[in-house]
């Protein structure tokens, strides 16, 4: 079965439209025909569409049967969507399969606001066509967002990924998914090098990074530019969060990569050139277990008066800053799922500018890096 079909997860104030099977010939057609259907069963009440983008879902077929669903009621609600999911099934024939089905949710005086979906299926030389298939179901005079949701690299996938990347104002994907993080980090920087810079770039590892580079910024304070070292500790699938942290400082402070660094199966040691000729000492470490997150970043810093400071993530979520200051305890958020991260980053087309800095940083270091 389509994710998506029957009810489907969400609020009580939500409903999924049952999802039918439809010729692709005949997909607007049947999504007009399910809008009739409930202005129908809402005693004459025509329901609003609501579309503020096109989103591409780029997902494997066990992927879309999960907590995709969710993830796409999610982005529905707080950002209104036509959602193109595209799913590669390896249990299909090559020939694609689509079904459309809508989620709604009451609105004032008893509307119902509908955002549209639908999911086009292919297995092995099919899906070479679904680029091809979405590329007319696009609403022109909105932005497209393409949100990669399988675990290989964006640019190491082949042209299915290249196609639907040329229709995209957006483009997202997750880094915390891939088996090689180090090699997807190169791919994946090189690769956005040679985007178009007005082209919206996020790994969703940055859009997670957001709190830890808040608390981060109240730890060093003023005196960031006089950091001397720093050492950061991730687990296990987040060494992009580690080497974005670290590319974020190193592009807002100016720190230049020198050749090469001293690199063990965990961990990554790098002197990188600081302002003034000052040396800047990075190590990355990595624990062998516990969660995708970064554990630890402590900081040396020689000011006006040297000290010592650390970000620590507590099991209660909070990151604290050791030695406390007065108001600086921060609460992780973004801290949903991927629906979330992702429904909070659609609305921002041209993207995070220093995404593009800190990955630029992140790719180089990765250079050293195996596994």
């Amino acid at each position: 079965m389509p994710a998506g079909s029957g009810t489907g997860p969400g609020t009580a104030s939500e409903e999924w439209t049952e999802q039918r099977p439809v010729d692709l010939g005949a997909i607007e057609r049947e999504l007009e025909a399910q809008l009739d259907v409930l202005g129908r069963a809402g005693q004459g009440v025509v329901p609003t569409r609501a579309r503020m983008s096109n989103l591409v879902v780029f997902a494997s077929g066990e992927a879309a049967d999960g907590r995709l669903h969710e993830s796409l009621a999610e982005i529905s609600e707080r950002h209104p969507s036509r959602i193109l999911l595209l799913v590669r099934d390896d249990d299909l024939g090559a020939e694609p399969k689509a079904w459309v089905s809508a989620l709604c949710r009451a609105g004032d005086g008893g509307r119902k606001i509908c955002s549209e979906q639908v999911s086009i299926r292919a297995g092995g030389e099919g899906v070479r066509l679904l680029p091809s298939i979405v590329r007319p179901l696009l609403v022109g005079d909105l932005p497209t967002a393409l949100w990669w949701a399988v675990p290989t690299p964006p640019p190491l996938a082949g042209e299915v990924f290249a196609e639907l990347a040329a229709m995209a104002r957006r483009i997202l994907w997750d880094s915390r998914d891939w088996a090689d993080e180090a090699v997807g980090l190169r791919s994946v920087g090189r690769w956005a090098e040679a985007v178009d810079p007005r082209i919206g770039l996020a790994d969703l590892a940055w859009v997670r990074l957001a709190p830890w580079r808040l608390a981060v910024a109240r730890a060093l304070g003023a005196e960031a530019a006089a950091t001397t070292s720093v050492r950061v500790v991730h687990g296990p699938h987040a060494l992009p969060k580690a080497l974005l942290l670290v590319g974020w400082l190193a592009a807002r402070l100016g720190w230049r990569r020198r050749d090469g660094g001293a690199i063990t199966p965990s961990s990554a040691r790098w002197t990188l050139d600081g302002p003034s000729g000052r040396d800047v000492r990075v190590e990355v470490l990595r624990a062998t277990d516990g969660p995708p997150l970064l554990l630890e970043a402590g900081f040396e810093v020689a000011g006006s008066v040297s000290r010592v400071v650390s970000v620590r993530s507590e099991p209660d979520g909070r990151l604290r800053i050791d030695p406390p200051l007065p108001g600086a305890e921060v609460l992780p958020s973004p801290s949903g799922g991927p629906g979330d991260l992702v429904a909070r980053e659609l609305p921002d087309l041209d993207g995070d500018p220093q995404f593009r800095a800190a990955l630029a940083v992140a790719r180089s270091l990765s250079e050293d890096v195996v596994g």
